[in-house]
């Protein structure tokens, strides 16, 4: 049976560098892997049912309307037709393709911490005595916008999901 578990990922581009990781199993983990096969080995492991990727999961250059959208805010997305960006697109396809594949029905969803950290006035500075790396505490931010979405404190932004913003 799944446990209801909310997997945060800021994915790296490239395996030789260091993706966060943040999940809850009775207690908050971070943490950081690089290889493929030891994110797939922790998704196969945890089975979450939920991931939230720091990561575009379709693409359109050089910005979709989600990042239009995200830009008319004022927010900063880099271009999708950089070639960082390219590899981490295809990087992120491959890994959803895999879990999919072996997990069945897990939602999977992109998000982009950078604005998260903005919409509920979160500073890395704060919190970076908590992280070993930023890379943690974009997994923090990607599995606090899973938490919200759980209980449908979000909004979608074409494909981006976010923090729901209410004013009162």
């Amino acid at each position: 049976m799944r446990k209801y578990i909310i997997l945060g990922i800021d994915l790296a581009a490239k395996e030789k560098n260091p993706t966060g990781i943040c999940y809850d199993d009775k207690k908050l983990i971070t943490s950081i892997l690089y290889s493929d096969e030891e994110i797939l080995n922790l998704v196969y492991k945890i089975n979450p049912a939920i991931i939230f990727f720091d990561t575009p999961l379709s693409i359109e250059e050089p910005y979709r309307k989600a990042e239009r959208e995200l830009i008319r805010r004022g927010y900063k997305p880099l271009p999708l037709n950089i070639k960082s960006m390219k590899e981490l697109y295809n990087r992120a396809i491959g890994l959803v393709n895999k879990i999919k594949e072996k997990l069945g029905e897990v939602i999977i969803i992109e998000t982009f911490p950078r604005a998260v950290e903005k919409i509920i006035g979160f500073d890395y500075n704060k919190f970076k005595k908590y992280f070993r790396t930023k890379h943690e505490y974009d997994a923090w931010l990607c599995f606090i916008v899973g938490k919200l979405y759980l209980f449908g404190y979000y909004e979608e932004i074409y494909e981006i999901v976010l923090p729901l913003v209410k004013k009162v």
